[in-house]
C-alpha cells in the first residue's frame, strides 16, 4: 500500500502546549482512497520509505503570522519539502500548503475574497468544469504564476486552483481533497494520479 508522510498541522491548546495535530478528514480519506498516513515526528529518519509527502492546510504563512507557532510549522516544511525535492518524490501541497510552495518560490501570494467556506467551479484549458470547496483566506492570481509552474485549473476570479510545477512532481491544490467537493469522483482521480494509487 503506498505510504504518504503529512506534515503536521500546529495547535496551541488551552494550557499553552503545542499540538502536531492531523485533521480527522485526512484519516478517514486515508482509509476511502486506499494508501497509509503518517504524521511526522521527529524520531522519521527513513524518508526513502514514503511515496510521498503532503503539506496540509491549516495555520498561515509566516509572512502573514506574527506567531510563532506559524514559524515553527513553516520550519518543519521546508526541512520536509527539501527531503523530498532531493528524493524526486511527489509533493502536494494543499490550500496553505500550496501557498507555502508558491511562496517558497518568490510567487506573490495575495488577499483574496470569496473563497472561504464555499463551493466554486473551476476551469481547465480545454473549459472543463468540476465544482470543488473553497477555505483560503489567500490565493494566487494567474497573472503571477511563474514559467516554471503549469496551470491546470483556474477560478472565476483568475486564481489558480491546482498546477505543478514543470519537470517535477510537485502540485499546489487550494481546496482539500480530503473534505467534501461536489465533484468528489474527479477530485479523488486526480489525488490517486499525483500520488499513483
Amino acid at each position: 500500500m503506498i505510504q504518504l508522510l503529512i506534515s503536521p498541522k500546529l495547535i496551541k491548546d488551552t494550557n499553552d502546549n503545542i499540538c502536531h495535530s492531523i485533521e480527522h478528514n485526512w484519516i478517514k480519506y486515508s482509509k476511502e482512497i486506499g494508501f497509509s498516513i503518517y504524521l511526522y515526528n521527529s524520531s522519521i529518519k527513513n524518508f526513502n520509505r514514503f511515496d510521498g509527502l503532503i503539506i496540509p492546510g491549516g495555520n498561515n504563512l509566516t509572512k502573514f503570522s506574527r506567531l510563532k507557532i506559524d514559524n515553527d510549522r513553516e520550519h518543519i516544511e521546508k526541512f520536509l519539502f527539501k527531503k523530498f525535492l532531493k528524493l524526486n518524490k511527489p509533493i502536494l501541497g494543499v490550500c496553505k500548503g500550496a501557498q507555502f510552495i508558491y511562496d517558497y518560490y518568490g510567487l506573490k501570494i495575495e488577499k483574496i475574497t470569496g473563497h472561504i467556506k464555499k463551493s466554486h467551479k473551476i476551469y481547465d484549458l480545454r473549459k472543463k468544469v468540476y465544482s470543488i470547496n473553497s477555505y483560503h483566506h489567500y490565493g494566487l492570481y494567474k497573472k503571477n504564476l511563474k514559467k516554471n509552474f503549469e496551470k491546470f485549473f483556474v477560478s472565476n476570479d483568475d486564481t489558480i486552483e491546482i498546477s505543478k510545477i514543470t519537470n517535477f512532481p510537485i502540485y499546489c491544490m487550494m481546496f482539500h481533497p480530503e473534505r467534501k467537493n461536489k465533484d468528489q469522483v474527479f477530485v479523488n482521480q486526480y489525488f490517486r494520479n499525483i500520488f499513483k494509487i
